[in-house]
């Protein structure tokens, strides 16, 4: 009996580690880059290695974002001044991030670069950068090796990153006379159409259930998140339900995501009538997801276990 709940206790603890590694992996977004494909100047593509990059790709564990932006074997990021500038565009469900590196000598002045190191500034998806807030870099490093890693906080607690868009990574020598560009933009076009659904209709303080659908594929195949605007409030799910506290117009985003960077997104609007209530509308959104749910009723029953054993 007791080799019997020894195997038990074993094997509840093995599936709650395993658990936490698939939900950890379906974080990561990595998106590679085609080789051979760093064009110069005149839009010729040229061999240049330390230019060509071969992948990017985001943690999107938590509320912070790690970067990792990798070049090919015997590149270099800055090395000797050569790689001027790069640009990242990073799109969540709230807002679109830019993440810059520059380096500027005098001789590089006419190029427009200003500035040594990582500036990230963020703006609402439907606005310009000029409405937009610099957001605090907790850590970089990688200059002169082959990997760039940019480490910070979004600015909302419940923001969630959806893809990386683009990134842009130009070298020029110091003269300035020979320019080369690798791009890497992500293409959504192939990706399934979705609809968010018509205007949804409910009195205060009952559910809404938010239902969308795709034109082709599965369902579970992709992230569903839907965000209603001016507010903390998100869910998860193709069909998803949410309690209005507060009588009002409400608009939203559904997005539609894949773990390759292809997403799409749609909007749409909530229309809640009744008496108003008390509270911030933020209604049942903090309900724990599923995963949470089954590992911390894994280690429940393991430490039952435990305990009986003693």
């Amino acid at each position: 009996m007791r080799i019997y709940k020894t195997f038990i206790v074993a094997f509840v603890l093995l599936m709650s580690i395993l658990l936490a590694t698939t939900i950890s992996a379906e974080k990561i977004l990595t998106i590679p880059d085609d080789l051979n494909d760093v064009l110069d100047k005149d839009a010729e593509t040229v061999s240049y290695p330390n230019l060509d990059i071969k992948e990017i790709s985001v943690d999107r564990e938590g509320n912070q974002i790690e970067l990792s932006l990798e070049l090919i074997s015997g590149g270099k990021i800055l090395e000797s001044g050569f790689i001027v500038a790069y640009s990242i565009y990073l799109t969540t469900n709230k807002n679109m991030y830019e993440a810059m590196y520059s380096y500027s000598e005098a001789d590089l002045e006419d190029l427009g670069l200003g500035g040594d190191g990582v500036i990230i500034t963020a703006y609402p998806i439907d606005a310009s950068l000029e409405d937009g807030v610099d957001v605090n870099v907790k850590s970089y490093s990688g200059i002169g090796t082959n990997e760039l890693k940019i480490v910070f906080d979004l600015l909302s607690g419940n923001e969630k990153c959806i893809s990386i868009d683009a990134i842009s990574m130009y070298m020029s020598d110091l003269a300035g006379s020979s320019t080369y560009i690798d791009e890497l933009v992500v293409d959504s076009s192939d990706f399934p159409s979705i609809d968010a659904g018509g205007t949804y209709y409910a009195d205060a303080k009952e559910k809404v259930t938010f239902e969308g659908t795709i034109d082709e594929g599965n369902p579970d195949d992709y992230n569903w998140l839907w965000t209603i605007h001016d507010t903390s409030v998100t869910k998860e799910g193709s069909t998803a339900q949410h309690t209005f506290l507060i009588p009002g117009t409400y608009t939203g985003t559904l997005f539609v995501y894949d773990n390759q960077g292809r997403y799409a997104e749609e909007d749409f609007t909530v229309e809640v009538s009744g008496t108003s209530s008390n509270g911030d509308n933020n209604g049942d959104n903090n309900e724990p997801g599923f995963e949470t749910i089954v590992m911390l009723a894994a280690i429940a029953i393991a430490l039952i276990i435990i305990r009986k054993r003693r």
